[in-house]
């Protein structure tokens, strides 16, 4: 029995090179050339093709003018969330465009959990601002970590279109900051500040000592954002009193004699309506721990001020156990 063995090469059977061989050794020199000429115009019509065809995707181009912390993954984010809302506001989308974006006015705080950043972006082409606040690491789910607003009250173009599909907190973000007046003239700002779980609205007020007029302001924000027809229930707030800018008011606190020199010369230390720090002692007026008073409640506040207070102790040399309690009235 005869077997028949056949070479593959690249897919093609040996035999069949062999008379592809043959015959273009028959071609002439002229038929040679036009085939070739032939194939390269296939191979461009089809590389023309498919650029037409596979057109990019409309991107954001952001210039910045200051040095910036945000994560590159972050960056991208933020610029995949911006394409889209410049889409939802605009009647003549390129959808294969680049939209350039000039960054203005750029403000970041980085901390050790949770770093913020903010700043507006003007795109001259298309006549639109926005407001752009990132928080990183991601906040929780139940919280965006890049928010962008159009900023009404502060925009190069304050024509831009309001439509950003984004929740109900952020939506308020192109209004603010706001100034508001109280009755009494006492006036007061909300702003939106950031924490490890999202965004909440900052009421600050300065007062001479109780919360009187601190509830009426907050009272008096409900009543402006309902006025722009939103729920103002659905919000988070937190009241900043700050001091007289005429007097500064120390809460009063238990100072026993010690008998470490060091913490006789340096505490109690306080910062007004954001902390204070003092010793306690046993009977016999030795230091037994540190005792810390931090106003604030979120994330970045407590933080802040708990590495504020650690510096201050290392920079006295005062060493002993800390006991801290937070949101302290």
């Amino acid at each position: 029995m005869q077997i028949k063995t056949l070479v593959i090469i690249g897919g093609i059977e040996r035999s069949n090179m062999e008379q592809l061989k043959i015959a273009w050794n028959n071609l002439t020199k002229n038929q040679k050339i036009g085939l070739f000429a032939g194939v390269i115009v296939l191979i461009a019509s089809v590389v023309i093709v498919c650029m037409f065809l596979i057109k990019p995707e409309a991107h954001v181009n952001l210039k910045f003018s200051a040095k910036t912390s945000i994560p590159e993954k972050e960056l991208t984010n933020i610029k995949s969330q911006l394409i889209l809302v410049i889409q939802d506001n605009s009647k003549n989308f390129d959808e294969h465009g680049a939209y350039d974006g000039v960054v203005r006015d750029y403000q970041e705080n980085v901390g050790k959990k949770t770093s913020t950043a903010s700043f507006f972006a003007d795109f001259d082409k298309i006549r639109q601002s926005y407001k752009v606040e990132i928080t990183w690491p991601d906040p929780g789910l139940d919280s965006p970590n890049v928010v962008i607003s159009c900023p009404l009250a502060d925009s190069k173009y304050p024509d831009t279109p309001c439509k950003t599909e984004v929740n109900s907190t952020s939506e308020i973000v192109g209004y603010l900051p706001y100034k508001g007046t109280l009755n009494s003239g006492k006036e007061y700002t909300v702003d939106v500040k950031y924490d490890g779980s999202g965004m909440y609205l900052n009421i600050a007020i300065d007062v001479c000592g109780g919360s009187k007029e601190a509830n009426e302001a907050l009272a008096s924000a409900k009543e402006w954002i309902t006025s722009l027809n939103k729920d103002a229930d659905e919000f988070t707030y937190n009241l900043d009193t700050k001091t007289c800018k005429n007097k500064t008011v120390y809460a009063q606190v238990n100072h026993a004699k010690t008998n470490d020199t060091n913490v006789n010369e340096y505490l109690p230390y306080f910062v007004p309506n954001m902390y204070k720090v003092y010793p306690l002692t046993d009977d016999e007026g030795n230091v037994t721990a540190i005792k810390v008073e931090i106003k604030g409640c979120t994330d970045y506040q407590t933080d802040s001020a708990e590495q504020a207070i650690k510096d201050y102790l290392k920079a006295k040399n005062i060493q002993y156990p800390t006991q801290i309690e937070y949101c302290v009235n």
